[in-house]
């Protein structure tokens, strides 16, 4: 990243993003601390120990959801906080307290969700279309902090994610994130039962037409975020023009902007998830620059 791509960032972040992403920005491009990341991702987490007030921007719900609590996992995880600090315990306890037995998983978002403003993917559902988002990620969380979990719940969870996935046959690109969650979290013996279905799904889920880069789809660069990453051999050929493309999305103020809207409805609420969504993507995309074109 050329100094001065890195000062346009800097300065839309530190001045339009969220208190989140600043301080993970300086924990990534300054002299940041961790305490002060996880002070403002505490800001998020509920009494219960579930994360919500709007931490998934599309969902301004206060109360706790599984998908809010997935997306502060995926931030802890990310910054190998350890199952002993107190906010790691609190959200695994909230999933083993707030699991549904008959659903072999967790609501996606709570009924309480109708009574805020979201996005309209964001409607309480009885039934989910796709058992393994967010369940499949959350799996893979219990096995990353198993200390604080039943062993006889992870084993039951798996072999029923062994089972749903063996019998898809149609994917969806967000459960298939969280079947790669999982997967780059379990043993070796479990992750060689899952990889011939997870390949046939990446294969199906991650975009390599140029052409639809352009719409809401799961982009090469998305999956795989570096050549060390696992699969770069198998999106070789239309990576480093993915990440050129990206790179031609970047605002002159320096940020990224989301590429979906929540259509008319909720419009005011909506320019608030908008900035936020920004500040998201404009980190994401910036930690994807300094990966692949060191500081």
């Amino acid at each position: 990243m050329n100094s001065g791509r890195f000062s346009v960032i800097q300065k839309y972040i530190m001045t339009e993003g969220r208190e989140l992403e600043k301080a993970m920005w300086r924990l990534q491009f300054a002299e940041g601390s961790e305490e002060d990341f996880l002070t403002e991702l505490a800001r998020y987490q509920n009494d219960d120990g579930g994360f919500g007030k709007g931490l998934e921007p599309d969902i301004r719900c206060e109360l706790s959801s599984a998908i809010a609590s997935t997306v502060a996992l995926q931030l802890l995880s990310q910054y190998k906080v350890s199952s002993e600090h107190t906010m790691v315990k609190k959200v695994i306890r909230y999933l083993l307290d707030t699991f549904n037995k008959e659903k072999m998983g967790w609501d996606i978002v709570p009924q309480e969700v109708e009574w805020y403003p979201r996005a309209p993917w964001w409607n309480y559902r009885e039934q989910q279309e796709a058992w393994g988002n967010p369940n499949a990620e959350i799996l893979g969380f219990l096995y990353e902090f198993s200390e604080l979990v039943p062993p006889s719940l992870i084993d039951s969870l798996t072999d029923h994610a062994l089972t749903y996935l063996q019998s898809l046959e149609q994917f969806e690109f967000h459960e298939f994130l969280c079947f790669h969650r999982l997967i780059e979290r379990v043993p070796v013996e479990v992750a060689e039962k899952m990889e011939k279905k997870f390949i046939e799904m990446m294969n199906s889920c991650v975009t390599i037409d140029r052409e639809k880069w352009s719409d809401y789809c799961l982009q090469p660069i998305d999956f795989v975020q570096s050549p060390a990453s696992a699969f770069y051999d198998q999106f070789v050929d239309v990576w480093r023009e993915n990440l050129q493309f990206r790179l031609h999305l970047q605002e002159e103020n320096g940020s990224w902007t989301p590429m979906w809207t929540w259509g008319n409805q909720y419009e005011k609420v909506w320019e608030v998830a908008k900035k936020d969504w920004t500040s998201v993507l404009t980190l994401k995309n910036a930690l994807l620059l300094k990966e692949n074109n060191p500081l």
